[in-house]
């Protein structure tokens, strides 16, 4: 088995694993047959680590100091605070079930307000989007077409509208900030 110093963990996956231990621990299971359950399921990260604390435990590591060991290895805040509560429930013979709740519904509401900040910064981005993306190139395009009307009629009427390299360079600039809006809205975008 491979021995990692860092290991990353999804945030998502981490979430799924701590309510599923969650409703495990509530309805009687032990913390070994819950860790085990996150080990042998698909929850990335997380059930390859909790291999690794099997595998500790299997040579011979108490579980408390198998996951204090992994809790130092993965740097993720609240994989470090459920291994922690798994020890220290271990530990105490306390009851870990309402601690991993705690964190589930902190990590949840940490993920709403990073939404609704992301909300926040792109509200009014969309406007501009929309005026960009369907209104510039609708004017551009009638300044066009009337300028190509002008242009047919009889000298005494006049010029008016824009000249074709002009309305080119135009559209296409609309496009690029288009393209720097979507850019933008990518990299704002929360991680969660």
């Amino acid at each position: 088995m491979e021995d990692l110093t860092t290991t990353a963990v999804e945030t998502d996956d981490l979430l799924y694993a701590i309510l599923a231990m969650d409703i495990l621990l509530r309805s009687g299971v032990s913390i070994e047959a819950a860790i085990n359950h996150v080990a042998t399921n698909d929850y990335g990260q997380v059930s390859k680590e909790f291999k690794f604390v099997i595998a500790d435990t299997q040579r011979g590591v108490f579980l408390a100091t198998a996951l204090n060991s992994s809790a130092r290895r993965v740097k993720h805040d609240l994989y470090h605070d459920m291994a922690n509560s798994l020890a220290r429930a271990l530990r105490t013979g306390s009851g870990v079930a309402a601690t991993l709740k705690v964190l589930a519904v902190r990590e949840s509401q940490k993920r709403k307000t990073n939404y609704k900040d992301y909300l926040e910064k792109i509200k009014g981005v969309s406007n501009i989007f929309l005026v960009l993306s369907a209104l510039i190139p609708l004017i551009i395009g009638i300044i066009a077409v009337i300028g190509g009307i002008m242009e047919s009629m009889p000298r005494g009427l006049g010029r008016a509208g824009l000249p074709p390299h002009l309305t080119g360079a135009f559209l296409i600039m609309d496009l690029l900030i288009l393209m720097f809006i979507a850019i933008y809205i990518k990299i704002i975008e929360p991680e969660v």
